[in-house]
């Protein structure tokens, strides 16, 4: 596979939400989602698992993973994707 290929298949941007946001992807999700926080809380839920985010952490939420996420902000909710 050569490079330029590879990197076509990527989206990066950032995501500003204010207060609460509510995602349900209890479908799941066509695409593989790599994270960093950077302002906020969230808290990410499916299969029987939770995981609880804080501000500098980077997720991972693999294709097709069926999820509920939670995210809370003072004022803002900020994350790379």
């Amino acid at each position: 596979m050569e490079l330029t290929d590879f990197s076509q298949h990527y989206v990066f941007r950032r995501v500003t939400l204010r207060d609460t946001h509510y995602n349900d992807a209890r479908q799941g999700n066509r695409c593989h989602y790599i994270g960093y926080l950077r302002r906020g809380r969230a808290r990410i839920v499916g299969e029987g698992r939770e995981i609880l985010l804080s501000e500098g952490e980077l997720f991972y939420i693999p294709k097709d993973f069926p999820y509920e996420s939670f995210w809370e902000g003072d004022p803002d909710i900020e994350f790379d994707s």
